[in-house]
């Protein structure tokens, strides 16, 4: 921290500059997805140099103690990017004869953050999880809208890849254009590590269905 005098009759005299170090402890909490609170307490030392208090004995030093508490918001546009912004106050006492400088100083310091990696909450993060094996879905017909509702199309098997568990796995079947949403095909409490399941997929088209006609390949989700 550099201090500037502002003594008309000396204005170098007093000029000085902080080199300090803090330790302390934050504590945030994350409100919503995007945006984040917090609090912090720090202690630490600073050294005062002051290179023209008495000139005819070059640079003297002044020890202090400085107390801080700040505080975080932090704006998280995504997983990657952050901003945080830091008000703060600190406290500055001076060990020395020096106490020109004691008191409270306010400042406000403003960061940017990028973080590498993909987010492990997104769905292609989850999915790489996931092993799609032995898809099996035959040729479909469009007559059999209602009975494909209720009985399975095709099957997947699906493999945990992961060293750990894997917890809430819910198994879909969506084709755009011919269904208005996708349809459930399994929800799985658990799937341990390396294991796999065979499941049943389910559609329920919509009437666009019928609009095809001959043999049409059509890409599904």
């Amino acid at each position: 921290m550099t201090f500037d005098s502002q003594d008309p009759v000396e204005p170098k005299k007093w000029d000085h500059r902080h080199y300090f170090g803090m330790v302390g402890m934050l504590y945030s909490k994350r409100f919503t997805r995007n945006f984040e609170l917090g609090a912090e307490l720090s202690a630490g030392y600073s050294q005062a140099v002051f290179p023209n208090l008495i000139e005819e004995q070059g640079k003297l030093g002044s020890s202090n103690m400085l107390l801080e508490l700040g505080g975080k918001i932090a704006l998280d546009p995504s997983y990657n990017f952050s901003i945080d912004i830091n008000p703060n106050i600190k406290y500055l006492n001076s060990f020395s004869p020096l106490k020109d400088s004691n008191g409270m100083i306010f400042g406000i310091g403003f960061s940017a953050h990028y973080r590498f990696g993909q987010d492990p909450d997104s769905a292609a993060a989850l999915i790489r999880s996931i092993r799609f094996e032995k898809t099996s879905i035959p040729p479909l017909f469009s007559a059999m809208q209602s009975y494909y509702a209720k009985n399975p199309v095709g099957t997947v098997t699906i493999i945990n890849t992961e060293k750990y568990p894997v917890s809430d796995v819910a198994v879909s079947f969506f084709q755009k254009g011919y269904m208005d949403s996708p349809t459930p095909s399994a929800s799985i409490t658990e799937l341990k590590p390396g294991e796999g399941r065979e499941i049943n997929l389910f559609t329920s088209f919509n009437q666009e269905v019928f609009k095809t006609e001959g043999v049409t390949p059509l890409p599904a989700r």
